[in-house]
C-alpha cells in the first residue's frame, strides 16, 4: 500500500481507531505504509506496565533512539517495585524515560526511582491520576512547609491520589500539607487510614472523595465524604478504567439523595446487609 486511497485525515483515524482497539493489530498495521508507520507506532505506548520486561527495554530504547514516541505515546505508565529496578543506572534510565512522556496522565510509581529528582520530574507533568508513596516524593527534598506547599502547587491537573503511605503515623504532617495545598485534587485514597478521620479530614475541606479499603476501630467517622470499598488492580487509583473511585462516587451520590444511611460507609454495605438476613 503506497498512494493513499482515502483523504489523509480519514484515513488516519481509521488506522488510530484500529490500534487503540486493539494494540496486537496496531503492531500489525505498522507494516503497512511509512506514513502509517508515523501514524500509529505512538499508539503502541499508549500504556505501558514496567512489570514486564519487554516494556521496559522498550520504554529505554525509546527514551534513546525514537524519543518522539515517548513524547507522544505515553499517556499512562506502571511502575513496579522490583530489585530489577533498583539500581542506580536503572533508575537514572527510567527517570530519563519519564522526563520525554509529557502527555503522561496516570503514573503508578511503586519504586522510590530517587527520592532526589523524582518529584522535580513529575512536577513537569500532566498527571490527573497519581499512586505513589506520598513520603517517597518529599522526602528528603522539602525540609521546609514552605517548599512543600510550592511543590504541591506545580500539580495543578492532579485530581486523583492513591498513597501507598500509612496515614496512622504521627509523621504524615508534612504529606498531609502536601495533600491540603494540591489546587486540583478532589479524591484521595489511602492503604492505612488515619487514626481520626474526621479531623483529618477538616485539614482538606476541598476533598470531596476519600476512599478507604478498611475502617479504624474508632473513632467512628461521620463524614460525609468517606467510602470504604475494595481494589483489585495495583495500579486501580491511576487507571482509565472502571475502579474503585467510580463506586465510590456512585455510592456518595447515592448517600446525596438519602437512599444510603448516613451512618453507612461501606460502597458494598447492601451485600452484607443481605448476607445478614
Amino acid at each position: 500500500m503506497s498512494a493513499p486511497l482515502l483523504p489523509p485525515e480519514l484515513e488516519r483515524h481509521i488506522f488510530l481507531l484500529a490500534a487503540y482497539k486493539d494494540p496486537a493489530t496496531g503492531a500489525i498495521l505498522l507494516r503497512v505504509a511509512s506514513r502509517v508507520l508515523t501514524w500509529v507506532e505512538p499508539t503502541l505506548y499508549e500504556s505501558l506496565d514496567l512489570h514486564h520486561s519487554r516494556s521496559l527495554v522498550a520504554l529505554v530504547s525509546a527514551a534513546k533512539k525514537k524519543p518522539h514516541l515517548l513524547r507522544l505515546g505515553v499517556e499512562q505508565l506502571m511502575i513496579p517495585y522490583s530489585d530489577s529496578l533498583e539500581g542506580d543506572l536503572e533508575k537514572r534510565n527510567i527517570n530519563e524515560a519519564l522526563r520525554l512522556c509529557v502527555r503522561l496522565q496516570r503514573l503508578t510509581l511503586a519504586s522510590s526511582l530517587g527520592s532526589t529528582t523524582v518529584l522535580e520530574i513529575l512536577s513537569d507533568l500532566p498527571l490527573r491520576r497519581l499512586v505513589a508513596s506520598v513520603e517517597h516524593l518529599l522526602s528528603p527534598t522539602l525540609p521546609t512547609q514552605g517548599s512543600i506547599v510550592e511543590a504541591a502547587q506545580l500539580f495543578k491537573h492532579l485530581t486523583h491520589l492513591e498513597s501507598f503511605d500509612s496515614m496512622s503515623r504521627g509523621s504524615n504532617a508534612e504529606s498531609l500539607a502536601f495533600l491540603a495545598a494540591l489546587p486540583a485534587l478532589t479524591h484521595f485514597a489511602s492503604v492505612d487510614p488515619p487514626p481520626d478521620i474526621d479531623t483529618w479530614l477538616k485539614a482538606l475541606p476541598r476533598l470531596r472523595v476519600l476512599v478507604l479499603f478498611h475502617l479504624p476501630d474508632s473513632p467512628r467517622p461521620t463524614d460525609q465524604r468517606l467510602a470504604v470499598t475494595f481494589w483489585e488492580l495495583w495500579h486501580e487509583g491511576a487507571c482509565d478504567e472502571e475502579s474503585y473511585w467510580d463506586r465510590a462516587d456512585e455510592f456518595l451520590e447515592k448517600k446525596a439523595r438519602g437512599e444510603v444511611p448516613e451512618t453507612e460507609f461501606r460502597t458494598e454495605y447492601q451485600k452484607f446487609a443481605g448476607a445478614l438476613r
